[in-house]
């Protein structure tokens, strides 16, 4: 008899760093990807789902962000998205990637 072992990953904290670019200095996640807002958010609260979240996707995470290198821990907190999800914010704006981004910040 065989016996499959299944193996879950743990749970993700989001990491937000500081990252240096040719555009100056930006916010972006532990790959390095630059982190955006979008301008339609109200305070705390995310306006971006379906076919917006595809495109931005929000930065996701399961507790309490990680705040890395140049970033003020007590500017990171969470916020809950409609699908109960929490997203990571920054000043209470909160975060999104953009799906067209490949790599790091440059």
């Amino acid at each position: 008899m065989r016996i499959a072992l299944l193996t879950l990953a743990a749970p993700q904290r989001a990491k937000v760093s500081v990252h240096a670019t040719s555009l100056g200095r930006v916010l972006a996640d532990a790959h390095g990807r630059t982190l955006y807002v979008f301008d339609l958010d109200a305070r705390g609260r995310s306006s971006c789902s379906g076919t917006c979240a595809a495109a931005w996707p929000p930065l996701l995470t399961t507790g309490t962000p990680v705040a890395l290198a140049g970033v003020p821990a007590n500017r990171l907190a969470t916020a809950k998205r409609g699908d109960g999800r929490l997203q990571v914010t920054f000043l209470g704006r909160p975060l999104y990637l953009h799906a067209a981004d490949g790599g790091p910040a440059r």
